[in-house]
């Protein structure tokens, strides 16, 4: 029932998952494959997985595995409430150009052209490490 009642709410559709990783404080290579396997799989779907708050272990891991290079620096966040208003800036922006009859692409085929307006300062960005 909860199920059905935020589809509801939702209009239908999930289209955001914000992945709070406060409380990780270490994270293996099976779960690194376990994230990017289920980063895929939603985007697919149709649905952007976002990853707050990572430690810096934990983003060095995730810089080292690939993961981040994946998922996209756009994508990863310092706090949930960047995440959230990344987020609300990304629906006011697909809701913006749907209106203008621009496109009838899915949210993700929208990705890149929409993610090409938006800066993300690097102080709200989690990505402090460079890939070896």
């Amino acid at each position: 029932m909860a199920a059905e009642e935020l589809k509801e709410r939702n209009g239908g559709e999930v289209k955001y998952i914000l992945l709070n990783l406060t409380p990780v404080s270490h994270i293996d290579t099976t779960a690194l494959h376990v994230l990017e396997d289920m980063y895929m799989t939603k985007k697919r779907l149709g649905v952007q997985l976002c990853f707050c708050n990572p430690e810096i272990v934990i983003m060095e891991n995730m810089v080292k595995s690939g993961l981040a290079e994946v998922v996209g620096p756009q994508h990863i966040f310092s706090a949930v409430i960047d995440a959230v208003h990344w987020c609300l800036q990304d629906m006011d922006d697909i809701a913006s150009i749907g209106l203008h009859g621009l496109t009838t692409d899915t949210p993700q085929d929208k990705e890149s052209e929409l993610t090409d307006d938006i800066e993300i300062p690097m102080s709200e960005a989690a990505l402090p490490i460079e890939k070896d």
